[in-house]
C-alpha cells in the first residue's frame, strides 16, 4: 500500500496456519489455535476455541473445543472423503438425493467411476 512500510519482525515465528476443509461451517467467535486442522464437513459452535485437530464431519463446541457428536457413522465419513464431492462440478451435484446419504453417496461414487453424470 502506498505510504506504508513493512514492519520487519526479526526473530517473530508465527508458526503453521490454521488448515481449515471443504464444506466446514464455522460460528461466529470461534478461535483456533495456530497448527490446527479442522477436517471436511465439520460444524464449529460459537465461541469454541480450538487447540487441535477436528475429525471429518464432526459437530464440536464449548471451550476448550470437544467432540459433541458424529454426524455420520465412520464408514459414512471413510465414503465421503473417498469421492471428495466438494470438488465436483456444480452440475455433478444437480439432483443429488441430499435426504438420503447412503443413495447420494452411492451416486457420487458411480459420478468418481465415470457411470453418472
Amino acid at each position: 500500500m502506498a505510504g506504508y512500510k513493512e514492519i520487519e519482525r526479526a526473530g517473530f515465528d508465527q508458526g503453521p496456519g490454521v488448515v481449515i476443509g471443504h464444506i466446514v461451517w464455522i460460528s461466529s467467535q470461534a478461535a483456533f489455535m495456530r497448527g490446527v486442522t479442522i477436517g471436511n464437513g465439520a460444524i464449529i459452535g460459537a465461541g469454541a476455541a480450538f487447540t487441535r485437530e477436528v475429525a471429518p464431519y464432526c459437530i464440536v463446541g464449548d471451550v476448550p473445543a470437544k467432540a459433541i457428536r458424529k454426524r455420520f457413522a465412520p464408514d459414512i465419513v471413510d465414503r465421503l472423503q473417498a469421492v471428495e464431492w466438494s470438488n465436483l462440478d456444480i452440475g455433478q451435484l444437480s439432483g443429488l438425493p441430499v435426504d438420503n446419504v447412503e443413495a447420494a453417496i452411492k451416486r457420487l461414487e458411480a459420478i468418481r467411476a465415470g457411470q453418472g453424470a
